[in-house]
């Protein structure tokens, strides 16, 4: 990305997939969740993007332990 033309621009994305559906589905635009775009005027180290989904992960196993969920391996008792 090369807002100007002395400049250069890097930015990440940070996006889900549902790997629950077949293959041909999963990676179709309606099927991918955006969670965040993360400007940076240098390229991200590995280690970077932790600190933006440190958040993210902690928001949904505060939401796991809320929900029960019925699958093959696991069925709920009533």
């Amino acid at each position: 990305f090369q807002p100007f033309k002395n400049s250069q621009f890097n930015t990440g994305v940070i996006y889900v997939i549902i790997y629950n559906l077949s293959r041909d589905k999963r990676f179709k635009s309606v099927n991918i969740l955006t969670l965040a775009m993360i400007p940076s005027s240098i390229k991200l180290k590995l280690h970077q993007p932790n600190h933006y989904l440190a958040p993210l992960v902690d928001q949904l196993i505060e939401l796991r332990q809320d929900i029960e969920l019925e699958t093959f391996e696991y069925l709920m008792e009533k």
